[in-house]
Order: C-alpha cells, then sequence, then structure tokens
C-alpha cells in the first residue's frame, strides 16, 4: 500500500477479517520489505519500504468454513494495531475448498503392491492421521489400511497455493499382495482423520477404479527332470498373475495313473526368472515364477509316470486357495525292468557263498538293499536269515556296461557269505532273494528278485 496518509504512522499489520461473518479472524505485525519498484511507480511517502511478506497460520475452523475473506494492510499510530490507521482492503481472499488428489503409481515392487500419489484438500487441516485405505471395488470390501508416507510435493504446492496441506500432499505405501489383486478392480482411498484408527471425522478421496492387470492366463513349463546323486531335481517355471497374493509355491508329485500322491515340497522363496519378464511382460510375477527343486525319490517314482504340479497358494500346507498348472505325465526312468544274475552260489571253506548283482531302476527311492536267505525247500518254506548289504555297494561296472539305460546298474553289485550248519542245509533247497527296499530292517515297499533255488548237497 502506498499513500503519503501513513507518515506517523509507523506500526504494519496485516488482517484478515470474514465478510461472512463480518469479524476480525486475525491480524499480525509485519516489518518493513525494499520495494524499489514501487518507489519509481508510485512518488509518495513510504513506498520505498512498502512491501509487506507473511505467513499467516489462520485458524482450522476458517480453513474449513469456506466463508468470504479479505486482507486488511493497516499503517497505525497504536502498537496494538488500532488507533488512528490507514487501511488498504484488498480482493477477498479464496480459500480452496476443494478436495483434490491423484494416484500416480499402482504397481507390483519388490513383492509388494506399492502405491504413490497425492491428495491435498484444507479439509485435512486437524486431521493430522493419514491412512491409506486399499478397497476392493469388485466386491465392495475394504482389503487392507496402512498409515501414509509423507512425501513432498513441491509441484502440487504451485497448482494449489491456497491448500495448507499442498506442500506435503505425497503419499506412499505398500500393500501385501492379496489374490484379489489379481481380477479385481481397486481403488486407493486417502483418508485424513483426527482418530487414530481413522474411522471418525474423516475426509476421503477415493482413486478411480482400476485393474492391475487382464492377463489370466496360466502358462508353465519344465526345463528338466532328473535324477542326480539318488535325487529327483526339477527346474522350469510357472507363470501367472494368479499367483499374486499366494506366497507359498508347492511341486506335487502323483502318481500319474492312480492319481495318488507320492511326495511335496513347499518354499516361499520364489525362484527368479529375469528372462521370463521379456517373454511375459504382462505377467507382474513373472520374475519370481522359477522352478529349482531337489526332492527325495519315493517308492513308486520309476514304477509308474508320474505327473508334477507346480501350485501357488496362500496357506503352507497348499491345501486351499491354490491355483495350479499341471505338466504332463512323464516316466521318470527309461527302462522299469527287474534284473539280475547270480554269479555263484555253493558252499567254500564249510561256508555257503552267493555273489551277483540286481540292477533295476524301480529300486529308486528303496535305499536298501537286503539278501534274505530262503529255505524253498517243500513243506518248510520260511526265512533263514538277511543280510543288509546297503554299504556294501559292490561296483558292477559290467553290468553297468550291459545296461547302460539303467541308472542303478553301476553299484548292483552283491557279495555274501555265511557258516554252513549241515543239520539245515543238507539236501535242502536254498534260494537268494535281493530286495531293494525303503525300510531300514528290509521289510517295506520293496523290489525283489528271486533267484531259483539251489539243491545243497554235502
Amino acid at each position: 500500500m502506498t499513500t503519503s496518509d501513513v507518515k506517523n504512522k509507523p506500526y504494519h499489520y496485516l488482517i484478515v477479517f470474514d465478510n461472512t461473518t463480518n469479524s476480525e479472524v486475525m491480524r499480525r505485525m509485519v516489518g518493513q520489505t525494499a520495494r524499489p519498484d514501487v518507489a519509481v511507480a508510485h512518488n509518495v511517502y513510504g513506498a520505498g519500504l512498502a512491501g509487506f511478506q507473511a505467513n499467516l497460520d489462520l485458524p482450522t475452523a476458517i480453513l474449513r468454513s469456506g466463508d468470504r475473506l479479505s486482507l486488511v494492510s493497516r499503517y497505525t499510530d497504536d502498537q496494538a494495531g488500532n488507533g488512528n490507521g490507514t487501511d488498504y482492503w484488498f480482493g477477498g481472499l479464496q480459500i480452496d475448498q476443494g478436495n483434490h488428489g491423484y494416484l500416480d503409481v499402482v504397481q507390483v515392487q519388490n513383492g509388494k503392491l506399492h502405491v504413490a500419489g497425492w491428495h491435498a484438500t484444507n479439509q485435512a487441516v486437524g486431521r493430522d492421521h493419514h491412512v491409506l485405505i486399499l478397497f476392493d471395488a469388485s466386491q465392495g470390501r475394504e482389503i487392507a489400511r496402512l498409515n501414509a508416507t509423507a512425501a513432498a510435493r513441491p509441484d502440487i504446492a504451485k497448482i494449489y497455493p491456497m491448500i495448507s496441506n499442498a506442500a506435503t500432499a505425497g503419499f506412499t505405501a505398500d500393500f501385501a499382495l492379496t489374490p484379489a489383486m489379481a481380477t479385481d478392480n481397486l481403488q486407493v482411498i486417502s483418508r485424513y482423520s483426527s482418530d487414530a484408527d481413522a474411522n471418525s471425522d474423516y475426509v476421503d478421496f477415493w482413486s478411480t477404479p482400476r485393474r492391475l492387470t487382464t492377463d489370466l492366463s496360466n502358462q508353465g513349463w519344465l526345463d528338466d527332470v532328473s535324477i542326480r546323486d539318488g535325487q529327483l531335481h526339477i527346474t522350469g517355471w510357472h507363470a501367472t498373475n494368479l499367483a499374486l497374493g499366494r506366497r507359498y509355491h508347492t511341486i506335487i508329485i502323483l502318481n500319474a495313473n492312480t492319481g495318488k500322491e507320492i511326495v511335496r515340497q513347499t518354499t516361499d522363496q520364489l525362484v527368479k526368472r529375469t528372462d521370463l519378464v521379456r517373454a511375459f511382460p504382462n505377467v507382474l510375477t513373472a520374475q519370481q515364477s522359477g522352478i529349482n527343486v531337489t526332492m527325495q525319490l519315493k517308492p513308486g517314482m520309476a514304477d509308474q509316470p508320474i505327473q508334477i504340479i507346480s501350485r501357488y497358494s496362500t496357506t503352507a500346507d497348499a491345501n486351499s486357495d491354490y491355483v495350479d498348472y499341471w505338466f504332463n505325465p512323464q516316466y521318470l526312468v527309461k527302462d522299469a525292468g527287474n534284473y539280475a544274475n547270480l554269479d555263484g552260489f555253493g558252499i567254500r571253506d564249510s561256508k555257503i557263498y552267493a555273489s551277483g548283482w540286481h540292477a533295476s531302476d524301480r529300486s529308486l527311492g528303496r535305499p536298501y538293499h537286503y539278501i534274505i536267505v530262503f529255505d524253498a525247500t517243500p513243506g518248510i518254506n520260511r526265512e533263514l536269515m538277511r543280510f543288509d548289504v546297503t554299504k556294501q555297494e559292490v561296483s558292477r561296472p559290467d553290468v553297468a556296461q550291459a545296461y547302460p539305460q539303467l541308472l542303478t546298474a553301476q553299484n548292483a553289485g552283491f557279495n555274501i557269505s555265511f557258516a554252513n550248519d549241515p543239520n539245515f542245509t543238507n539236501g535242502h533247497q536254498l534260494q537268494i532273494v535281493s530286495r531293494w527296499t525303503d525300510d531300514p530292517a528290509g521289510n517295506g515297499n520293496a523290489v525283489d528278485y528271486w533267484f531259483k533255488p539251489r539243491l545243497i548237497e554235502l
């Protein structure tokens, strides 16, 4: 304000006046600010120091009310801002009563649903708790809520200079993934509330509903299924947006003929496959869709075809809320035959000995090798004794050469001997049984080879 009437009026006040209620809202004394440009334009007393600058903290009720306000500049001889004054009434102050916001980012990032945006409104004044609510617009229900992480937004402050929280209107949050995020429309509600639980006295901004993805394909591939070092090794991938929120990945092995489950293995440590990101750019979980497991061999895996299932589930037991990919049935081994030979069986140095080999890939998952001596004499038919030859590991390179398709041929040999008791053996027909089993005691689920009985005569 420039006028010669301000001479001898050293106190300069800014006053905010409520025209709606016809009452003063607040006043503040301000210092002198040099304005040489004003002095050039107006040849009056004090023009060179006519500038002013102040931050006026308006009461919460005024910011929310929407009343018509005016700014008054007053020079006065009264230190309290009354007395003999000279006023200048500026045009009306328009306090923005809008509720503005925008959701800039909604994306899966580092295994979370990352959201970012801004919410600027004077209605937030006095409502100091900022909460973000993830809302399922398809089902009409809240999924989750988190306290917002504030972010500076100087760009919003430039657009909305009359909103008190515009400069700090930014927000970010990272929500845990849920299965509904793959199929439903989602909204983010930005809420300012005076209550910590954010369930009363609040102002909301609702983002436009949007889908994270429309790609609900379910695809998979097995790169390798093989037996290494006596274990089943499986690599491949299973890529689908339906895996969102299903953090547990389970590989299940079935008997393809009977449909009976043989074994399963579950992990929440997903395997990275950056190559699949390029192959399936619309699958949000593609980078963590790899399969790389080593499983214990079980009886029956080599007897009949197996079926491998890749399952994503919300629970560690993988028995509910899941999505599956069923790979084609396949045989683990090329040859499921049962081969053996008794190289030697007789009496030597008062001992009965037996040597030979027993090779069958059906023994996979049956790691215990027993030789059973059976009395096959008519009317007797009973086991005499058994020997655990598991740790013998008699190498038989000749068998491996003869049966190159068998994974178990190399260590198929056995060699036993035991004291001969003529009272129990002379004139008896003894039979050697080679058994591979899953039971350390030599019983259980077994693959047997019964050699022809031999008559023992002294």
